[in-house]
């Protein structure tokens, strides 16, 4: 499985730079994609210097759609690798929204689904309000994510005042909201209603 994802990663990179700007020269290198039980998240590379590896839940080992969306949501989280901390509510919105939208999913109605899920389920909703706000905040300015980050690459560093002295449109409200963090708790990934559909996910080139 991790041979045929590898591939994907410039692909979904490229239209994460397009919305959120580019990496930040943290020296900080992926070594590769694994599956475990604690994913989906990044984690320091075991045995290697610099370097971390994207892990995704082991369900998406057998369900390449499933493992798109992961793989895009951990790198948008790539752009400024940190293994300390919760993100940033801008930082979280901009990864589901673009585990929605980057990967070419191979069953037209995944992405649908998934959004469905993400809304409807309560144990979710700090995912969707991230969702929700940079949404809001990318009808305000649609190079909104870009101009905050060549300001001050790093997510971490985005208060409410550096939001709305780069983008002095943004209300109050919603930049407070925007540079958050919150406890997540369970990761954002599509739940038994897919596996329910799907009881046998065929693995990628079956």
């Amino acid at each position: 499985m991790t041979q045929w994802l590898a591939p994907q990663i410039m692909p979904l990179f490229d239209k994460i730079r397009d919305l959120c700007g580019p990496e930040e020269d943290t020296g900080i290198s992926i070594a590769g994609i694994v599956f475990r039980e604690d994913g989906p998240g990044i984690a320091a590379a075991l045995g290697l210097d610099n370097a971390i590896v994207v892990i995704l839940d082991l369900a998406a080992e057998t369900d390449q759609d499933w493992a798109l969306l992961e793989l895009a949501h951990e790198l948008t989280h790539c752009l400024v690798p940190s293994l300390e901390g919760r993100a940033l509510m801008m930082e979280e919105g901009a990864a589901v929204m673009l585990s929605l939208t980057a990967p070419v999913f191979q069953t037209e109605e995944f992405g649908v689904q998934a959004l469905t899920d993400l809304m409807e389920m309560p144990e979710r909703g700090n995912y969707a309000e991230a969702l929700s706000a940079v949404t809001a905040l990318l009808k305000i300015d649609g190079a909104a994510i870009r101009k905050l980050r060549a300001a001050q690459p790093d997510w971490k560093t985005h208060t409410a005042e550096l939001i709305r002295q780069v983008l002095p449109d943004v209300p109050e409200d919603l930049a407070a909201v925007l540079s958050e963090q919150r406890e997540m708790h369970t990761p954002w990934m599509p739940s038994d209603w897919w596996h329910r559909q799907h009881p046998t996910c065929a693995s990628p080139g079956a």
